[in-house]
């Protein structure tokens, strides 16, 4: 595996259209059959069966593994982690690209960005307007070989996600309390387990903390107000600690020399992102005090909510645009575990209900709904009105990051109006 030279910050900003019907330029037989099979409800059922089934395989040999191999050689660990939490994602990629013929298309600020990405540590600072911002992630990550080793920052209620939440605990990821006494004590460790890392590790960090909606928009453009700061249009108001407190930790603590190197998916409906990509050397990021990270942050999102307002009269973002081909990897994947759970299920139920034993029938009817419900529970957790309520009050960045950004309001407002002018 390749060394990393440095970790950076990469800034990526989504946008989502969904489609529904005839893709242009796929009028094809392969298409005409998807059509008809996505119409087909016994299909979805069977996917989500295969996905619980094959992610209960898979976070029990992560278990094991955690409890035997991890105990000795971290190193190894982490390399049999990192296919086994391929093997469960790329099967969301594999439904979402080759199912309903999703697509995701990616824009590079420049080439310095396009030559780089997918070869260093990598924080991507992502927006959070969508349901299924992570998704696209996922289909950005899997094209650089990198899905499996991707990491984010995710509220500790997801630890009990069935199956996926379940092996992102075991992939260490990082949990936050939301309760910043607690999390400034864990996050060193956590991340410095994540730099350990020898291949390159991708970290997502959603700074807006939470999904956009109408109502805490509001909230975040009065909290804008209120304190001179960037009234951003297409985002809410990043909050600032978390970003602050993880970028100076890695600049201070690595260098170059120290660092290694769903529903509408299910009925088939294609999906189509926009990512935008641009690399920012975490040299780069200022770190003598927690005012200037945090002006920083907000010149990005101004940044980045002028990329939006760029793709809402363009129809996509400036820069080097790079789309590549869906990767067979995660078909095959997929394909091999459906037809080894469908295959096994058959089998099963042929058994069981040959038997005729009815307090057997009715334990296996019990196990197959509590998997459907669990596949159910893991989709609505993706939704927007399942989300956490940070930002719904008048909290939006708290009192501290407000002191924090008291001295420099004036400055910052005059250095991006002096961006926009120019």
């Amino acid at each position: 595996m390749k060394s990393a030279e440095e970790p950076i910050a990469a800034t990526v900003t989504s946008i989502a259209k969904q489609t529904i019907g005839t893709i242009g330029g796929r009028d094809c037989l392969h298409h005409k059959m998807l059509q008809h099979l996505r119409k087909v409800k016994t299909l979805r059922v069977l996917f989500s069966l295969s996905f619980f089934i094959s992610g209960i395989i898979i976070n029990l040999i992560q278990f094991s593994l955690y409890l035997t191999i991890r105990c000795y050689d971290r190193k190894l660990y982490r390399r049999i982690n990192y296919y086994l939490i391929y093997t469960l994602e790329s099967q969301i990629v594999a439904i979402t690209e080759w199912w309903s013929e999703s697509r995701v298309r990616m824009f590079f600020a420049d080439e310095d960005s396009r030559r780089s990405h997918g070869k260093n540590h990598t924080l991507y600072v992502m927006n959070h307007r969508y349901e299924l911002d992570w998704l696209y992630a996922w289909m950005v990550l899997d094209k650089y070989n990198a899905l499996g080793n991707a990491k984010s920052f995710a509220k500790k209620s997801l630890r009990w996600l069935p199956i996926v939440g379940w092996g992102w605990v075991l992939d260490e990821f990082i949990f936050l309390d939301r309760d910043w006494k607690k999390d400034s004590v864990n996050l060193p460790k956590a991340l410095d387990q994540l730099m350990a890392y020898e291949s390159p590790i991708a970290l997502l960090l959603f700074s807006e903390g939470t999904r956009f909606t109408q109502s805490k928009y509001e909230n975040s453009i009065e909290f804008a107000k209120q304190r001179g700061l960037p009234q951003l249009k297409y985002h809410l108001l990043p909050r600032t600690k978390g970003f602050a407190f993880t970028i100076r930790h890695i600049k201070e603590n690595y260098n170059a020399k120290h660092l290694p190197s769903f529903t509408s998916i299910l009925r088939g409906k294609p999906l189509y992102g926009d990512f935008y990509l641009r690399k920012i050397p975490v040299s780069e990021v200022p770190t003598d005090s927690e005012e200037e990270i945090s002006t920083f942050l907000y010149d990005l999102y101004k940044k980045k909510d002028n990329l939006m307002e760029y793709h809402e009269k363009n129809g996509k973002f400036p820069g080097i645009l790079v789309e590549t081909p869906r990767r067979i990897a995660p078909l095959i994947n997929w394909m091999v575990w459906f037809v080894f759970v469908v295959i096994s299920l058959a089998y099963i139920l042929f058994n069981v209900f040959a038997s005729g034993n009815l307090y057997l029938i009715i334990i296996t009817t019990l196990i197959f709904a509590f998997a459907l419900g669990s596949v159910y529970v893991m989709i609505g957790s993706t939704k927007i009105k399942k989300g956490s309520k940070y930002g719904n009050q008048n909290d939006s960045p708290n009192k501290a990051e407000t002191q924090l950004n008291a001295n420099n309001n004036s400055s910052l407002r005059k250095r991006l109006n002096a961006e926009e002018d120019n």
